[in-house]
């Protein structure tokens, strides 16, 4: 039950952060499972890096023992938007400003 809900708060986050990242670097296109996932994978790797160097966890079944409060659960639901949101505003202003695209007005006749 554990692992469900450990992975149903990432990819949930990473969903959030794909709406911000889409709403900031102004894109039309929908692949949003793909940005969405991808969002994911690296709210993950950057989660667990701060587990590793602020809680000393190494194995994930001593995260299960975390996420068994509920208390930790929602801090740490609350890390993942926090931290997808940061990544997605990064990554907005970094593709907004490198990539920038010209957008043709076409007159209407």
């Amino acid at each position: 039950m554990v692992l469900i809900i450990f992975i149903l708060i990432l990819i949930g986050s990473g969903f959030i952060a794909e709406r911000v990242f889409s709403l900031i670097s102004y894109r039309n296109e929908r692949n949003g499972i793909v940005t969405g996932l991808a969002f994911a994978l690296l709210i993950f790797i950057t989660n667990t890096l701060g587990m590793y160097f602020v809680k000393g966890l190494v194995s994930f079944a001593k995260l299960q023992r975390f996420m068994d409060t509920v208390v930790y659960t929602s801090k740490y639901t609350f890390l993942s938007i926090l931290v997808g949101i940061i990544l997605a505003i990064i990554a907005g202003i970094v593709g907004r400003t490198l990539f920038k695209r010209k957008i043709i007005y076409k007159n209407k006749d």
